[in-house]
C-alpha cells in the first residue's frame, strides 16, 4: 500500500522497507525539505504516522 502511495518519490529520495519510510539526501537542507514533502503528501492522502 505505502509503495503505491509513495511511488512518485521511490528511489528519488525515499525507500520503503516493510512499514518504514526511509528518507535520504546528500545534505541536511535537502533532508528537511524531503521530510516536509513526505509529511505534506501523507497528510493530503489522509494517512497517519507513528513516530
Amino acid at each position: 500500500l505505502i509503495n503505491n502511495i509513495l511511488r512518485v518519490y521511490l528511489d528519488i529520495f525515499i525507500i520503503v522497507y516493510l512499514n518504514n519510510i526511509l528518507i535520504y539526501s546528500y545534505n541536511y537542507k535537502e533532508y528537511i525539505k524531503y521530510i516536509r514533502t513526505i509529511l505534506t503528501y501523507l497528510k493530503n492522502t489522509r494517512l497517519l504516522l507513528n513516530l
